[in-house]
């Protein structure tokens, strides 16, 4: 393995991952953290409802149905083989590739009447996880191939450690296989290129020819197209390097791309043209023949010939890059008899999908007329998204950034910087001037390539977002990009010599963790959206946040970075020597002041103000690249501060302590977000708790959950149709489960306490997700009660702390509202002094429980309003009762109900006494007080004050 150290050369890589023991450690290690982050989680994690659990029961039924093609006498009747998907009959469009290997995964979980809690969501993803390793092990390979093994670990620590990849691996609604499928091909076809025999050449043409079938039973034809679409780009990327190295040799050489090659490209570019045009004219015609309103509203195309302009009109573009190409070795290569082979893979494989789709789903026509869409290439073209899906019409340019930035989490700081890296190897020159030697050698070229793959495929997604496509799969080449840029020894040891581009680098990418860590605090379902199929209308728990952890590695990473970009560990310890020796250096400089004579003009006062200026420009500039050889011989000392400075602040130490950081960030995430996550996706935590307390024969049923609501876990759970039915069973001495909305547990415990005598509430036995709880008729002892409805419910008002009454009519009377509330009194989480008056400081938070019992029935859902007000500043408090899970329109007379409602005391508040005032509304209007004692005119009832002081 050469490690050159030309400019434009491979860059110099670290001897010891170039030897064989070099090479077991660092790919044991890979395989280590490989299998922990795309295995660990397969079965702790529940299976995320719908999303997944659509995809599983579709992968279940594909393996157990019978088999059925079109009805001949019904023709609008859907129907299915073996190349369709289907849910309940009907054709779906879920992967052909992912069902296949779901269900054969699945096969042995079928024959359970109930779901085995791990063993479901284990063989549900490991079709996943191994195509995830699979892409680490081949792309770690691939890399050491041609460009050593530091760059390759660094690659594949790089990718094995994003979300994209091991979320992807653990998730059944990501898009693993199409990253997966379409990655192993563009560097089967890298192999195919650069093979060095006919017999190799034919094993890399079949390998691709299969890997590029795999993608289109993928993802269909958008599969072949981005395959190809990266590969016609590499071609063209080619065209200008092939006539620099021609010119060099002979400058009267002909150009490569010439008439013949422009005729071909120009002429199936105009027969794209032509199709597009074909369609307008085609749509038009038979619009015309409807009514003049139905077709001023009428889409640009007829829905079947949509299909055929965004079948045909890719394809010709495509042919026409290649055609343009078509004397590069790229296009050479793929109609080689290797590349052949690889096309009758393809071939046999597409046609026989889309002919048996076809059968089952035949062509709906009329009088000669398509009806609506052809079948089989709404299968070929169309990909399903929830109608709520961000991506349901069209990707935009925020949307790629929040796919792209929180799938590489935290590799984003870098992909950057892997793109202007990437982007050296488009150089013709070196930085001194001189002409690259070999500019088609296979390390620049596969480099270009990797620039080309990256933006291809945003493209080519952009505009198969019109087909409801929105996965961006290129994850693979940006990786690959920050292994090659975070270990060229020679690019970083020019990079610390100039200190602004040092600093522009080490800018984005501090800025880049800050700004999507701030986004994640405020927007928690930003981490996982892209496995949520992005839809819009999903929302985490207002008070669901990943804690101080998310902020501890933020800024933990954000040092991390501006320590290796900023220098900061030789900056501190010549910053340590300037000021030690500061005294003696003002002593010598004032010495040489007082007997150095001045310059010629500078005693006078006549030089130049240009010049001079000139000159204090050159110092600047001359005085920070000194300064970075300062900084550079620090880090070459031989000493212990020199030692630390050079490890951290030189890529051969600062990438391993890298890779080490990334690795522990993404434990974090795999295994204490993720899980903490799964509590609201999924419905394995309420079964799980079910079959953990339930004892032989005691039924688990489901209440007032929509009958379309998807579940691998309670599906064969039955359901309580009415109110009644739900009664009976929780009067029954036979105790029972129930599966409800957590939405509806105020109002369905107020219907069970109504019916009960003495009143009784419901057990709430797993009130973790923000979805579905697990409650029962009995509440045994050890088991903990969830319900925040009956915490809420107060059976002795004794201990109120604070009661508070007003004297009206020399009676001392409660504040009662539309004479539906009476408010009894309040708690706060401070202690009153002497005067009746909590203090608190800026920072603290004030905890105010009021309690009030119920009169009559309440109009209507009330909110609460507090206003703690001091002369020029006031605090709000509005506020839904009970976090809003606890309506008042729920509250049932007699009982007491208690509220505890938190607000932040914010720093620079005015310090002094403030007042405190509260009320109910709804809408514009409060609710009336009585007696008139009992508030201030405005129907706002004091209940005491607080103090506020500065630290």
């Amino acid at each position: 393995m050469s490690h050159e150290n030309k400019e434009g050369a491979r860059p110099s890589r670290a001897v010891w991952f170039e030897t064989r023991r070099g090479f077991a450690i660092s790919a044991a290690i890979l395989a280590v953290i490989s299998f922990l982050l795309l295995f660990g989680n397969l079965s702790r994690v529940g299976i995320w409802e719908p999303w997944e659990a659509g995809q599983i029961q579709v992968a279940q039924q594909y393996g157990t149905r019978g088999e059925s093609v079109a009805d001949p006498q019904d023709p609008t009747k859907p129907g299915y083989n073996w190349a369709v998907p289907t849910y309940n009959g009907k054709p779906v469009a879920t992967p052909l590739l992912k069902t296949w290997l779901m269900s054969a995964s699945l096969a042995n979980t079928n024959a359970d009447e109930n779901p085995k809690i791990g063993k479901l969501e284990f063989s549900a993803r490991l079709p996943l996880a191994v195509a995830a390793f699979l892409l680490v092990a081949t792309g770690f390979l691939w890399m050491r191939r041609y460009f050593g093994g530091w760059s390759a670990w660094m690659t594949g620590i790089a990718l094995v450690t994003t979300p994209a990849v091991y979320m992807g691996a653990q998730l059944v609604t990501s898009e693993m296989l199409f990253m997966v499928t379409t990655s192993l091909a563009i560097m089967a076809f890298v192999q195919l290129l650069y093979a060095e025999s006919r017999s190799r050449q034919h094993l890399w043409g079949a390998l691709f020819g299969l890997a590029t079938a795999l993608a289109f039973l993928d993802q269909r034809i958008f599969g072949l197209y981005l395959i190809v679409g990266v590969i016609a780009g590499f071609a063209l990327s080619q065209i200008p390097y092939r006539r620099a190295m021609q010119l060099r040799e002979n400058p009267d050489a002909p150009n490569e791309v010439g008439r013949t090659e422009l005729l071909l490209g120009g002429a199936s570019l105009a027969a794209a043209a032509g199709v597009f045009i074909w369609g307008i004219t085609r749509s038009k015609s038979a619009l015309a023949e409807a009514a003049a309103e139905a077709a001023n509203n009428a889409p640009l195309f007829l829905p079947h010939v949509a299909q055929w302009v965004a079948l045909l009109i890719p394809a010709f573009v495509l042919l026409a890059a290649l055609l343009i190409a078509r004397k590069t070795d790229v296009v050479r290569t793929l109609v080689s008899t290797s590349g052949a082979i690889a096309l009758a893979i393809v071939a046999v494989t597409a046609l026989a999908v889309s002919l048996a789709y076809s059968d089952a789903n035949p062509v709906l026509t009329q009088n000669g007329e398509v009806l609506g869409k052809i079948p089989v290439l709404t299968y070929l073209l169309e990909n399903h998204l929830f109608v709520t899906s961000d991506a349901s019409q069209h990707m935009y340019f925020a949307l790629w950034l929040r796919q792209i930035g929180f799938a590489l989490l935290p590799w984003i700081t870098l992909v950057p910087l892997a793109l202007g890296y990437l982007s050296r190897a488009t150089r013709l020159q070196d930085e001194s001037g001189e002409p690259i030697a070999d500019l088609l050698r296979p390390e620049l070229a596969i480099q270009r390539l990797l620039l080309v793959w990256s933006f291809i495929a945003l493209i080519l997604v952009a505009l198969a977002s019109s087909q409801g496509h929105y996965y961006y799969p290129a994850y693979f080449p940006l990786m690959a990009g920050v292994g090659l840029a975070m270990t060229d020894r020679e690019f970083w040891k020019k990079s610390r010599l100039r200190p602004f581009w040092l600093g522009a680098m080490g800018f984005v990418a501090v800025a880049t963790i800050m700004m999507l860590g701030k986004d994640l605090e405020r927007y928690p379902t930003r981490l996982i959206e892209l496995f949520l199929q992005l839809q819009k209308d999903f929302a985490l728990p207002d008070t669901f946040s990943y804690g101080s952890t998310l902020k501890a590695i933020k800024y933990a990473t954000a040092l991390l970075l501006l320590t290796y970009f900023g220098g900061v560990i030789s900056w501190a310890i010549l910053t340590f020597g300037d000021v030690k020796s500061a005294p003696n250096n003002l002593k010598n400089w004032w010495k040489q002041r007082r007997t150095t004579p001045a310059k010629s003009g500078e005693a006078d006062g006549t030089l130049d103000a240009q010049t001079s200026e000139n000159a204090g420009e050159m110092n600047r500039v001359s005085a920070a690249e000194k300064r970075a050889r300062e900084r550079e011989e620090v880090r070459n000392q031989s000493n212990l501060p020199g030692k630390i400075a050079g490890f951290i602040e030189k890529p051969a130490g600062f990438s391993l302590l890298l890779a080490a950081a990334f690795a522990i960030f993404t434990g974090v995430v795999a295994f204490d977000f993720v899980p903490s996550l799964t509590h609201h996706l999924s419905q394995r935590g309420v079964y799980q708790t079910f079959i953990e307390h339930a004892q032989p024969g005691e039924e688990l049923v489901r209440y007032q959950i929509p009958a379309s609501e998807n579940s691998v876990y309670l599906e064969n759970r039955p359901r309580i149709s009415n109110t009644t039915e739900f009664l009976t069973k929780f009067k029954d001495p036979q105790r029972f489960f129930a599966v409800i909305p957590r939405t509806r547990l105020a109002a369905i415990n107020s219907e069970v306490r109504a019916a009960t005598n003495p009143r009784q509430n419901l057990a709430v036995l797993d009130a973790r997700s923000s979805r579905l709880i697990l409650v029962s008729n009995q509440h045994k002892e050890g088991e903990e009660n969830q319900s925040f409805v009956s915490e809420a419910i107060v059976e002795d008002p004794a201990t109120i702390q604070r009661t508070v009454q007003f004297e009206q009519d020399g009676k001392q009377q409660h504040a009662v509202f539309n004479k539906q509330l009476e408010f009894l009194g309040y708690d706060l989480n401070k202690p009153l002094d002497d005067e009746g008056i909590a203090t608190y400081k800026w920072g603290d938070t004030l905890t105010i429980t009021t309690y009030f019992r119920v009169l009559s029935k309440v109009s209507g859902d009330q909110k609460i309003f507090v206003h703690i007000d001091y002369p020029g500043n006031r605090i709000l408090g509005d506020h839904d009762p009970v976090n809003g899970e606890f309506p008042t329109s729920q509250w049932l007379p007699g009982d007491i109900i208690k509220d505890e409602y938190s607000i932040p005391i914010e720093r620079y508040s005015s310090v002094g006494t403030y007042t405190m005032n509260f009320g109910f509304f709804r809408s514009n209007n409060r609710m009336k007080v009585e007696p008139r004692a009992a508030h201030d005119g405005q129907n706002r009832v004091p209940m005491g004050q607080i103090r506020i002081e500065a630290f």
